[in-house]
């Protein structure tokens, strides 16, 4: 069997590392060096950092460095929840390339359901959701709701579709 990655970590400002070592049928895995066998009992509310693979920090106390994240259901479904404190402050999903923004998907800055894109640079708000009436608007196209007094409607073909 191949080696796993071995991931050490302890930045001594409450970091949790896990190092994962494979030999053949055997498997340790460590925290911090100590086995996590003697450590079953550790509180992990306690941890104010958490870096896998990487280095957390204060603006990104969970920090994941990989391929790919698992968050999967306990029985029948699972949630992701992104609280923010108030109506004001934001609580997105944004989508970067080498660390610049280019899509944001999410409660930007008010409660109705956005969706923005940037050239990586300038932000353009490409569809909203007003949360109290479910009207979505495209406030960058000539497309307006029906505020304006005249009425939206499309239509789709589906007696053309190739499957």
């Amino acid at each position: 069997m191949a080696t796993l990655p071995i991931i050490p970590r302890n930045d001594g400002e409450g970091s949790l590392g896990i190092e994962t070592k494979q030999w053949g049928d055997i498997q340790t895995k460590k925290i911090n060096g100590v086995d996590i066998e003697t450590l079953l009992d550790i509180d992990v509310t306690a941890v104010d950092k958490l870096g896998i693979n990487t280095t957390a920090n204060d603006t990104n106390k969970l920090s994941i460095n990989s391929d790919a994240s698992l968050f999967n259901h306990n029985g029948t479904g699972h949630q992701l929840k992104i609280n923010k404190n108030s109506e004001s402050d934001t609580a997105s999903i944004l989508y970067q390339s080498n660390f610049t923004g280019f899509a944001e998907l999410g409660l930007n800055g008010n409660n109705d359901l956005s969706i923005k894109v940037s050239n990586g640079s300038t932000w353009i708000t490409a569809i909203t959701i007003n949360k109290n009436t479910g009207e979505v608007e495209f406030p960058e196209t000539n497309i307006k709701s029906n505020s304006t007094g005249s009425d939206l409607y499309m239509y789709f073909n589906f007696d053309n579709y190739a499957m």
